[in-house]
């Protein structure tokens, strides 16, 4: 293993169009914020309880990444929990192999309920508020979310190749989704509640940080889209 990744280089500059944007992505729950919220108590806690979070996955994924790199060097795979299709105890190798599979077989129904429900509540408005979808209906629209993935991964079956293009996703949600979202949702506080009296409240109920400022936000948004910019001309130049 030594051997294997000794001519390892210390960095490969053109690996950062693929990291940086499965790093993101594999860190990403903004989306999901206002569910997590709900069930806490002391809703102030959030920002220590999800800086624990982040912290915690993000060293573990690098500790992952550099055990990776530093047992099979060159020769680790783009999914490297492929390496172990060789490994002596064949129920481990097996398990190991079949991980991430199981893992978005037993995600990818909740994922898709939870996309129907959202294109439900978009696009059929007080109908779907008030119930009145049929369970018909329910069952075609949650079709519509499922299908197109099975068609795309039939096409594509490539792993890596999947997880390449789907991370270019993981940009664009925190990064220019969500200060879009922050801006059109503060715009709308603001003529409800009245700009003066709403950040106060804000303030104090300690939601107002430096990185919800306007300035921020809009920065934010700047930099998501150039290394969006970034990302999607390396990976047209030289393949997702």
């Amino acid at each position: 293993s030594t051997t294997l990744a000794a001519g390892t280089p210390l960095v490969h500059w053109m690996g950062l169009t693929s990291m940086i944007p499965i790093g993101i992505y594999c860190q990403n729950f903004q989306v999901g914020v206002p569910s997590l919220l709900e069930p806490l108590t002391k809703k102030r806690s959030f920002p220590l309880i999800f800086a624990v979070a982040l912290t915690a996955t993000f060293f573990m994924y690098s500790f992952l990444a550099l055990a990776a790199v530093y047992f099979f060097g060159n020769d680790v795979d783009p999914s490297c929990n492929l390496n172990w299709r060789a490994y002596n105890l064949r129920p481990i190798s097996l398990a190991v192999a079949l991980f991430p599979a199981m893992d978005c077989v037993s995600v990818f129904p909740m994922n898709a309920i939870f996309l129907a429900n959202n294109l439900m509540a978009v696009m059929l408005g007080e109908q779907w508020h008030a119930g009145g979808v049929s369970r018909r209906a329910r069952v075609m629209w949650r079709l519509l979310c499922v299908v197109p993935p099975f068609a795309f991964a039939l096409a594509f079956p490539s792993l890596a190749k999947a997880l390449d293009f789907t991370g270019i996703v993981g940009i664009l949600l925190p990064f220019i989704v969500t200060p879009i979202l922050h801006r059109a949702s503060l715009r709308e506080c603001h003529a409800h509640w009245g700009a003066e009296d709403f950040d106060r409240a804000e303030r104090r109920a300690g939601f107002a940080t430096s990185f919800s400022k306007p300035s921020c936000v809009v920065c934010l948004a700047f930099s998501g889209t150039a290394l969006l910019i970034f990302c999607v001309i390396c990976g047209a130049l030289y393949g997702f």
